[in-house]
């Protein structure tokens, strides 16, 4: 009978593990810098802001052992896909909390307590998000992260970025005008934007990176003030 159970939960789990395949296909190049930026001999305690289908904490988990991850999201139908991915694996349960409804934009008291924890992270990680939302999401990423973030901690972006005013390849001009077509408050960021935003919250820039498919990782650092 417990068989039969394990095997419908697993049935079930697998039901509601939505699958991304833009995510499916960066995962991997996004981990080999999460290799280079982060140390692997310490514990480490992550925030991932817009977790989406839950597809890069829970890979995330299972290659870097020695980091606790709590995944978020704003949008409440993605929290079960999230759920169905962290506990597809006990291992990778113990290194992923539950994941939390939040609005980066909402002031922090208004977040889950088991998220607002001041000084608590050493980075937080967020992929896809900032091209595809207003910019008072960026602006909240900052805001929270000053708080959340402990000192010298890391905010990495990935996406889609107009470097310093150009934006290249023509595909991610297509991109950018079609997000824009879509909601006119989205569309692909530029650097010296996200930079401001970041100083503006107490974080300097401190690297880019060039990654498949036309996108960047933007690394900032907190800052003493």
């Amino acid at each position: 009978m417990r068989l039969i159970e394990f095997l419908v939960v697993r049935l079930f789990n697998c039901v509601k593990m939505l699958q991304a395949p833009a995510a499916e296909r960066n995962k991997n190049p996004i981990l080999s810098i999460l290799r280079k930026v982060l140390p692997p001999d310490v514990q480490l305690n992550g925030l991932e802001i817009a977790s989406g289908t839950g597809q890069h904490v829970t890979w995330f988990a299972s290659n870097l052992p020695n980091i606790i991850w709590q995944p978020t999201e704003y949008d409440q139908s993605s929290l079960a896909s999230i759920r169905a991915y962290r506990e597809s694996n006990d291992e990778i349960k113990s290194r992923v909390k539950p994941p939390e409804l939040v609005d980066v934009t909402k002031p922090l008291d208004l977040w889950p307590q088991q998220v607002a924890k001041l000084s608590h992270y050493d980075f937080i990680l967020n992929v896809n998000m900032i091209h595809i939302s207003p910019y008072e999401c960026t602006i909240g990423l900052f805001r929270s992260g000053q708080q959340l973030i402990k000192e010298n901690g890391l905010i990495i972006l990935y996406g889609p970025f107009s470097i310093d005013g150009i934006l290249t390849p023509e595909s991610n001009v297509n991109f950018d005008q079609s997000l824009r077509a879509r909601d006119s408050s989205w569309g692909v960021r530029d650097t010296r934007d996200v930079g401001s935003t970041a100083h503006q919250f107490g974080f300097r820039f401190v690297q880019i990176y060039d990654m498949p498919a036309n996108n960047k990782i933007l690394i900032y650092r907190k800052s003493s003030p």
